[in-house]
C-alpha cells in the first residue's frame, strides 16, 4: 500500500465560531488537551520524534459527542440492552468556540480511496485496528504541517467528528462557551442521551433501578 500521500491533501476549514461539542472526563478542563493518554481511533497521534501530541476530541453537535463517548461501546443489536447511566457521573460537557477558521484534513471516503484505504479499514474499523489508524493520523499530522485538526464522519453517529492538534493552536484561538458542566445539569445533553437511547432501543437505568 502506497502511503506517500501527505502534501497533496486538499485542506478544509472548520469555520470560526462554529461550536465544537465535547464530553470529557471531569479531570480535564474544557480546553485542556489530552497529552496522549488512552487508546482511540486517531490518538495517540505522534510527531516526527515519535512523541504524542496533545489532542482534543469533539463533535459538530452534542449527539456526535454523546455517541463517541457515552455510547461508544454499545454493540450492534442493542434493542432492549440495559445501559447503566451511572457511567455518566465522572463525565462533563464543554462547548468550545474557535476564534479562527481552523485548517483541517477531512478523512473522507474519497481521500481514503486516493490513499489506497477502504473505509472499513479506517473509519469503520474496530479497536484492534487502532494502531494502524493512529499511525495514519500521525502521518497526516506530519505530512501536513499547516493542518490544525482532522475531521471525519463519526462511526458511532454519522455526523462530523473532529480532533484538534494542540501544538498547532495558540491559547487565544480557542475559547470556552460552556465549561465542564455536569451532564445531569445540561438539558440539551440529557435530551440527546434519552433520544439516542430510544433510537438504539436501550433500557437505561441508574443505581440498579430501571427507569
Amino acid at each position: 500500500m502506497d502511503n506517500s500521500f501527505g502534501k497533496s491533501v486538499k485542506m478544509g476549514i472548520w469555520k470560526a465560531q462554529n461550536p465544537i461539542e465535547r464530553i470529557h472526563h471531569q479531570a480535564y478542563k474544557g480546553t485542556e488537551f489530552n497529552p496522549g493518554k488512552g487508546n482511540t481511533r486517531f490518538s495517540p497521534c505522534k510527531n516526527e520524534q515519535g512523541e504524542p501530541i496533545p489532542t482534543i476530541y469533539g463533535g459538530e453537535n452534542i449527539s456526535v459527542a454523546v455517541m463517541e463517548t457515552i455510547y461508544h461501546d454499545v454493540p450492534t443489536g442493542s434493542n432492549n440492552l440495559p445501559f447503566d447511566l451511572s457511567k455518566l457521573d465522572p463525565l462533563v460537557y464543554s462547548q468550545l468556540i474557535p476564534n479562527i477558521d481552523l485548517i483541517t484534513v477531512d478523512i473522507n471516503m474519497r481521500v481514503l480511496r486516493k490513499w489506497g484505504y477502504e473505509p472499513k479499514d479506517v473509519l469503520l474499523s474496530e479497536a484492534e485496528s487502532y494502531p494502524h489508524t493512529q499511525e495514519l493520523a500521525s502521518q497526516i499530522y506530519r505530512d501536513n504541517p499547516s493542518a490544525q485538526a482532522i475531521t471525519w464522519a463519526s462511526k458511532q453517529h454519522g455526523d462530523k467528528a473532529i480532533m484538534l492538534f494542540g501544538d498547532r493552536l495558540k491559547e487565544n484561538q480557542l475559547r470556552v462557551s460552556i465549561e465542564s458542566k455536569s451532564l445531569w445539569s445540561s438539558n440539551s445533553v440529557i435530551k440527546a442521551i434519552d433520544l439516542l437511547a430510544d433510537e438504539m432501543g436501550l433500557i437505561t437505568y441508574n443505581n440498579q433501578d430501571i427507569i
